[in-house]
């Protein structure tokens, strides 16, 4: 035998040795690379889960704060942080983007963005037969009706909706904002029906009797918090001659009654109110002052620009005494030039 064959001899064996080696090194690398994988993948997963439970705590904190700062009156913010923070991460299509379109919508109106909330509101889609339909055309129809556009064809569907909201049993919790009215923090009822905006669109139409009856239904379903609404009546109290009831009316708004941002505004006009029904004079100072300067003084100059333009028809020596005392105040801390403040201008010298 070849004496190196018989060397050789052993070394048979030798490539199914290496071939096993070769094999369980591939396996273990193979098993290596797969749980590095896996515990990268797992990591990624872990992260990609933790991240979708952070947007959604990011999100309920952003919900808590918007309240909070509408309920400080901080409009301009509760408008920021909505539109950045909530719509931006709130799933489309639902009943609530729906919600946060109509509550984004009502922090723009008292921050006196109007025309910002009416771009917001023409993004809701039509409902059909969803509960929250009312509230959101009742916005819609408050808003336009300070702006001046035409609401009388959304009368009837308002007057059909009074019903509906006044038996609405849907979980507070779930707030949706109505910018005609304020909840109190202990109230159970989610929605107030929008008599205050029916009573706003019936004195556009010239139809003082309706406005009038709206008026009082209101007062009777809200009680002592229908401040305004005591007011309007004091408005159309000349031609309707109704002044010793408004007289009495406006002798019940008082500071307890009302937010702190309303009642500069509320007292100004209670006084000139009073001071002409009772003709004891007119009011004096710069009464609207403290409106101008208030947290929702730019809302109240398109407030008042209704008032003037839409309840004092038959009111002459009110609606001359409101409205150049309105505008003077506004002049005189520099606000003038706001767009409700011009138009108000040219209707008085119309």
């Amino acid at each position: 035998m070849n004496q190196f064959a018989d060397k050789a001899q052993p070394a048979a064996s030798e490539p199914s040795a290496t071939r096993l080696t070769l094999v369980k090194t591939r396996r273990a690398f193979i098993g290596a690379i797969t749980a590095t994988t896996l515990a990268v993948l797992g990591g990624a997963l872990g992260n990609i889960a933790s991240s979708g439970w952070s947007k959604r705590e990011d999100l309920h904190d952003s919900v808590e704060y918007f309240f909070f700062l509408f309920d400080s009156e901080r409009y301009p913010e509760a408008y920021r942080v909505g539109i950045e923070d909530i719509l931006r991460n709130t799933s489309r299509g639902g009943a609530e983007f729906v919600r946060w379109l109509n509550n984004v919508a009502c922090a723009a109106v008292w921050d006196g963005q109007l025309y910002a909330a009416l771009s917001l509101f023409h993004q809701i889609p039509p409902g059909h037969g969803d509960w929250w339909k009312p509230i959101v055309v009742s916005n819609l129809a408050y808003t336009r009706y300070h702006l001046g556009l035409e609401t009388g064809s959304y009368i009837p569907y308002l007057e059909r909706s009074i019903t509906s909201l006044a038996l609405d049993s849907q979980p507070k919790q779930e707030a949706w904002l109505q910018l005609w009215s304020r909840q109190p923090a202990g109230s159970d009822r989610l929605v107030v029906p929008p008599l205050a905006v029916l009573y706003r669109l019936y004195a556009k139409e010239g139809d003082f009797l309706k406005s009038y009856e709206a008026a009082r239904a209101d007062i009777e379903l809200q009680g002592i918090s229908a401040q305004g609404t005591r007011l309007v009546v004091g408005l159309m109290a000349e031609p309707l001659r109704r002044e010793k009831e408004a007289l009495r009316l406006a002798d019940q708004v008082t500071r307890e009654h009302n937010p702190p941002s309303s009642w500069d505004h509320m007292e100004a006009e209670r006084d000139v109110i009073i001071s002409l029904l009772s003709g004891r004079g007119s009011a004096t100072g710069a009464t609207f002052v403290g409106q101008a300067e208030s947290a929702k003084g730019e809302y109240y100059s398109w407030t008042s620009l209704a008032d003037v333009r839409y309840f004092l028809e038959g009111s002459p020596l009110l609606r001359h005494e409101l409205g150049e005392r309105i505008l003077a105040s506004y002049e005189q801390v520099d606000m003038g030039h706001l767009l409700a403040m011009v138009q108000l201008n040219r209707f008085l010298k119309s």
